[in-house]
């Protein structure tokens, strides 16, 4: 299945200043097939080896930690390969299992010859298990699901059409009713079946959900095996307990995750030192995408970030339907979205943002009474914005309506109170009202970067030049 990572791995080997690859990304999110694809088509010679399962190749990076001692051992283990500088591509899979094959990508780096690419689920998790860390040796890619975008090539949706939807979200046009009517047919059937490839092979065979409802239940219970075999013994129920919550809070549309909604005797201070591992687990595992708040809606979001406080979302909507009863994914099929007070919706918003490489924030000012200039008691009114983010160079407010009603007050006072733009992301077509909110079609967050494109950052440096020859 077509994945947008093949643009970034042909960038990666046709960048001049050579590092080694690391793609990090939950278990089942589509690594290993991706990359082997990839290797296949662009190199005359590539080696593909899975650390966790081959004890021989782990060995080869003991000892010595030059390229050309590593190179000899590989080819001793693999005799019928043929390493040829210049043409060979090495792909270690899993290499959170070797800490000194994660060593060794700065020898490769330095050394040129061959282009290494590594991936891992747990990669984060094991970084302690790394002696020798290759800082500045290696250039770091996130993988995520499959998008929505992703999704509709797997089902065989032609680049006209996306091209259309891509376009009209550009210049705010509103959609065809008939063609709107059909993307959100499709919004909902990726609602259900997600973006783990197997799920959606499994969707696109069958074009029904009994078999991607099962896809989804193993890939959880490798989830859980996973927190099983690889969380510190103490720490694996507080883990497990964190993971289940996250469902069960997202339909109680928490402002933020509560840690005594995970266990009641947990206070909110203490829950933060109790299952700080837990939430830093599942982050480093890529299990659940983190949603930070900032103090305010203002650029640099990066400077008024809060740790403290944060929402959790599955890295997957497929899965986290798949966690509820089998009647809430019923509703969706039909085109009930308020279904579980929007919590889905919410998620694959989180998603589909997440998976452009936008950092996941959110704002919450609760109601409370200040003492005015006059002396006066006034009222300041509560604002919950689901998602900031910077959107043509302005910091946006974006609200998630699973409903009919467009009308967001939280929306109109951030506009008001914080000059920030407004988007209201639901159940309608495009259009921009008299208060100047940009409303959309929830499949439109998929399609964000045609709002705003990633920007030139080159300069012109021909002024150098220039300016020698003004002066001889």
């Amino acid at each position: 299945m077509r994945r947008k990572i093949t643009d970034k791995l042909l960038a990666w080997k046709e960048n001049k200043r050579k590092t080694c690859l690391l793609i990090r990304g939950a278990r089942q999110v589509g690594k290993t097939y991706s990359v082997t694809e990839f290797v296949s088509e662009n190199y005359a010679h590539h080696l593909c080896i899975d650390l966790s399962k081959n004890e021989r190749a782990r060995g080869a990076f003991d000892g010595d930690p030059s390229v050309d001692d590593i190179i000899m051992r590989l080819s001793i283990i693999f005799s019928d390969f043929r390493f040829v500088p210049g043409e060979t591509a090495i792909f270690l899979d899993e290499i959170q299992s070797c800490p000194n094959a994660r060593t060794s990508l700065k020898s490769f780096a330095q050394d040129g010859r061959y282009d290494v690419i590594a991936s891992g689920s747990l990669i984060g998790i094991r970084m302690s298990d790394v002696g020798d860390y290759p800082v500045g040796y290696e250039t770091r890619l996130t993988m995520y699901p499959m998008d929505f975008e992703e999704f509709l090539w797997a089902n065989g949706m032609s680049e006209n059409v996306l091209a259309h939807i891509r376009d009209c979200i550009r210049t705010r046009t509103p959609f065809d009713t008939e063609v709107l009517k059909n993307i959100n047919q499709w919004m909902r059937w990726y609602m259900i079946t997600g973006g783990m490839p197997q799920a959606v092979g499994t969707f696109v065979r069958e074009k029904k959900f009994d078999g991607v409802r099962q896809v989804h239940s193993d890939i959880i219970q490798d989830y859980m095996d996973d927190i099983s075999k690889h969380c510190d013994e103490n720490q694996r129920n507080r883990v497990e307990r964190m993971f289940e919550s996250v469902s069960a809070q997202l339909a109680k549309q928490k402002v933020r995750f509560v840690y005594s909604e995970v266990r009641k005797e947990i206070g909110y201070d203490v829950g933060s030192e109790y299952y700080g591992y837990s939430r830093n687990w599942l982050k480093q595992a890529g299990l659940t995408l983190e949603c930070i708040a900032v103090s305010e809606p203002h650029m640099p979001l990066a400077e008024r970030m809060d740790d403290t406080r944060f929402k959790l979302y599955f890295n997957d909507t497929g899965l986290l339907t798949s966690m509820y009863e089998s009647e809430v994914q019923y509703e969706i099929l039909t085109g009930n979205t308020e279904v579980n007070r929007g919590a889905v919706m919410e998620n694959l918003v989180a998603q589909m943002l997440a998976s452009q490489g936008r950092s996941l924030l959110y704002y919450y000012r609760p109601k409370s009474l200040e003492v005015s200039e006059d002396n006066d008691v006034v009222t300041v009114n509560p604002i919950e914005l689901d998602f900031v983010t910077v959107v043509e160079g302005h910091v946006a407010a974006i609200e998630v309506k699973s409903g009919r009603k467009s009308r967001g007050r939280s929306l109109l006072r951030a506009m008001e109170d914080f000059g920030v733009r407004g988007i209201n992301l639901g159940n309608w077509n495009i259009q921009i009202d008299e208060n100047g909110v940009l409303h959309l079609p929830i499949f439109a967050a998929a399609f964000m970067d045609s709002i705003d494109p990633p920007r030139d950052m080159s300069v012109d440096a021909s002024s150098v030049d220039r300016l020698n020859t003004m002066f001889g």
